[in-house]
């Protein structure tokens, strides 16, 4: 029986009580996957991170293409859903047979396109983890949907820390592409059997049409704006192997991976929260709003420093953790740090909840045109720098649109929201500036004055929001006590979940 949402005394609260509990169970989990990478990227070329990204590359562009957004369905419906399960469970099981015999069938095909007769063996052995990722438990979707954050984040973190064991322990014996390849079936492998210990099975494994027609109403703008960001997003990465070699697709990939830190360290995990909570506020549009907006503000303001960090120190992290033959993925990776900031803003998980997945497909279907008209040339004059640029112009050229219906849909001021965001970014802006200036003075070449650097540029930021707090336009007071309240309300949260 799902609990009342009186008992976590607002939406607000219950939001970011939902955060912390993901915060602590995933900082564990990403830095083992931060470990993983400087590893592997010890132990392995650029030409095998090249060769599991294009495999990677055809696999994620058959599960695009056949997307169903089954899970998002489940979750944004307001009545029970256990009578859904069943059906959903068959859809994914016959998907998962239609994809199996697919890759086999165009695996020599892909092989030839990238000119990697490895491919064949890679992509044929990676259809297990087609099997593996079609048996999933469909009750999983409920932890999200009744709020169960902390046993849905342990369940995430299965795969991953199964992932990151696997592909080090192989790549030490191994020393090529397969010990990634290995490493990512059994971190599907490892998440279908979690998903029957997190959850029983559905109660009935009965396909009901009925029930399938009412998933694939909503499902149908999933399917659409899923397979449009696969093709920014792998389809990019297709056009790198073709263009510039599998050898630059590596170093492409462990850039936008070591980018993404920031966003997914806090943005991700705080939005993957956000969306079961927002649907169950789609009739209160008033909560709904103020839920909303401390969100996007707490994201921004944890996530912007990390960003400007990273861009700032980009070749000393990548000389120092994953070695000089990586160094030429820095251009790209600031410019990929630069398009982070926009993926703190998060815009989706609020049009789904409340109906409107249609948003989502046209707004991305016009990043999709902009990454189409802008990549070639980019690419051709810039490298992978220019290829992340075409992206970010991509995210840059639709920012507006989706905040003007953002604000549309909340019935917020345009301008008040764009406030909201402006000032955390002077504040970061600022500190990137005054640590690139600490630079020419003391060099960041040894420990003790990095870290003298990044502590002065994280104090200036702190300094500089705790002003704008005082004269009222950034509501850091806000943030604070909402996470010191759910900080008090997680011993009871546990005892009354356990």
């Amino acid at each position: 029986m799902v609990k009342p949402m009186s008992r976590y005394r607002g939406i607000t609260r219950s939001a970011v009580l939902g955060g912390i509990w993901m915060f602590c169970l995933k900082s564990a989990d990403r830095f083992l996957g931060l470990l993983r990478l400087i590893v592997l990227a010890r132990l392995l070329l650029p030409e095998d991170f090249g060769l599991l990204a294009a495999a990677l590359f055809v696999v994620n562009g058959l599960m695009a293409f056949s997307e169903m957004g089954l899970k998002e369905a489940l979750i944004q419906k307001k009545e029970a859903i256990a009578g859904y399960l069943g059906t959903a469970w068959w859809i994914n099981v016959l998907r998962t047979v239609v994809l199996t015999a697919v890759l086999w069938g165009v695996a020599p095909l892909v092989a030839r396109l990238f000119g990697e007769q490895s491919l064949v063996g890679i992509l044929r052995v990676m259809s297990l983890a087609l099997v593996c990722g079609g048996l999933i438990n469909p009750h999983i979707a409920l932890l999200q949907r009744e709020l169960k954050f902390n046993r849905y984040f342990l369940f995430a973190s299965v795969g991953s820390i199964t992932e990151a064991c696997v592909s080090i322990l192989l790549a030490l014996w191994l020393r090529n592409a397969w010990a990634l390849v290995w490493g990512y079936i059994f971190r599907n492998a490892a998440l279908m059997i979690a998903s029957y210990v997190f959850c029983p099975p559905p109660a009935s494994f009965v396909f009901l049409r009925s029930k399938a027609r009412e998933l694939f109403s909503f499902a149908k703008h999933i399917f659409v704006s899923g397979f449009l960001k696969f093709l920014i997003s792998s389809g990019v990465d297709g056009f790198i192997a073709a263009t510039l070699g599998i050898a630059s697709l590596g170093l492409y990939q462990l850039g936008n991976k070591v980018s993404q830190l920031p966003t997914t360290e806090v943005t991700q995990h705080l939005f993957s929260v956000a969306f079961p909570v927002y649907a169950r506020l789609q009739e209160d549009r008033a909560r709904l709003r103020e839920g909303y907006l401390l969100m996007v503000r707490s994201a921004v303001f944890f996530s912007f420093p990390l960003a400007g960090l990273l861009f700032v120190f980009a070749e000393e992290i990548v000389f120092v953790f994953f070695g000089a033959k990586w160094l030429p993925m820095v251009p790209a990776l600031r410019i990929l740090c630069i398009y982070g900031l926009l993926r703190s803003i998060d815009y989706g998980s609020l049009f789904m909840a409340v109906g409107r997945p249609e948003i989502i497909t046209r707004i991305t279907w016009v990043r999709f045109c902009i990454v189409a008209v802008t990549l070639y040339p980019l690419c051709r004059f810039f490298g992978i720098a220019g290829v992340a640029f075409s992206v970010f112009l991509g995210a840059l050229g639709v920012e507006g649109w989706a905040s003007y219906r953002m604000c549309r849909i909340l019935d917020y001021p345009f301008r008040e929201f764009w406030r909201g965001i402006f000032y955390p970014f002077l504040a970061m802006v600022l500190m990137a500036l005054f640590m690139l200036w600490l630079k020419t003075v003391y060099p960041a070449d040894r420990i003790l004055p990095l870290f003298f650097i990044i502590a002065a540029g994280l104090c200036l930021y702190l300094g500089i929001v705790f002003i704008m707090n005082k004269r009222g336009v950034f509501p850091l007071t806000t943030i604070v006590r909402r996470i010191k309240e759910a900080l008090g309300d997680t011993r009871s949260y546990v005892h009354e979940d356990g």
